[in-house]
């Protein structure tokens, strides 16, 4: 599933480089801008617990007059240590201290979505993408989106800009846990908010908003809302803090084992929904290529 949807994105990316803007870019009448921010983040606690999250976002543009294309990469990954202490000796007054450490992935998530906006006019546009995620934490070992729509834009060139899109959808989604009663692929609506503000020099503020519903089951409806403020400190690095939101409104499932009121196992499992919001913080390091 991982290698399908990683070059089912590269072939989607490289389709979306062929279009007319890149030929009218070698013909000289339009002008290439390339651009590229790398986020790293991470975190290390130790002592008497210890614990380690590393966090990884990479974003690149293509911008044209014509359009703009997109590649965004991003990955969390979070480890504790449970450590369990104990006493080995033959009395109290005689006895060593030993311990014993078990590793434990505690949160994982991968990403990568690739889309091009083709300017119509100066305030609609077309789009074009797809995206791959995983979550198992969040119930889910791939979920792959193809979108197509269009929208409307404004503030274009000028301190903030407001970009909101209307898209059709195909989802294909493979559970940790099967659930008999979800179909793994449907069509579907997405609706996009994208809005950028620079509130003085050097400060940016940024809203993401992605909602994706189930055009065959209206209750199962997906958001991604991400808020991010970016200081800058030289040309190249700043610091970002990025708040975000993944909300499900119909979460996949987990199986647990059944317990009888008196405590004893009852020898069989049940399907228990997850929880249908998951939030991260970050502050992170940028880089500007």
């Amino acid at each position: 599933m991982l290698r399908v949807s990683v070059s089912f994105l590269i072939l989607a990316t490289f389709l979306l480089v062929g279009t007319p803007a890149t030929a009218a870019a070698q013909d000289g009448s339009d002008d290439v801008t390339w651009r590229n921010t790398s986020e790293i983040s991470y975190l290390l606690s130790g002592g008497n617990s210890v614990a380690s999250t590393l966090g990884l976002r990479n974003g690149l543009r293509r911008t044209t007059a014509r359009g703009a294309l997109r590649v965004d990469l991003n990955a969390l990954r979070t480890e504790s240590v449970r450590i369990s202490r104990f006493a080995v000796g033959s009395s109290p007054e005689s006895f060593s201290v030993e311990e014993e450490r078990e590793r434990e992935r505690t949160a994982e998530r991968y990403g990568v979505s690739t889309r091009y906006d083709l300017n119509l006019s100066e305030r609609f546009y077309t789009f074009a993408g797809a995206t791959w995620n995983r979550n198992t934490f969040a119930g889910f070992r791939g979920r792959s989106v193809i979108v197509a729509g269009a929208g409307n834009q404004w503030g274009a060139g000028t301190d903030w800009e407001v970009k909101v899109g209307y898209g059709l959808t195909y989802t294909q989604q493979t559970d940790v846990t099967p659930d008999p009663d979800r179909a793994s692929s449907f069509a579907g609506l997405q609706l996009t908010l994208d809005y950028a503000h620079e509130l003085r020099d050097g400060i940016e503020a940024e809203v993401k908003w992605v909602v994706d519903g189930n055009a065959r089951e209206t209750s199962d409806v997906r958001g991604d809302l991400t808020h991010s403020l970016t200081s800058s400190l030289t040309d190249r690095l700043a610091l970002k803090t990025t708040l975000q939101l993944l909300v499900d409104a119909d979460p996949p499932v987990e199986a647990l084992a059944l317990r009888l009121p008196g405590g004893e196992p009852a020898g069989t499992n049940v399907l228990v929904p997850l929880r249908k919001v998951d939030h991260s913080l970050s502050l992170s390091l940028v880089i500007t290529f």
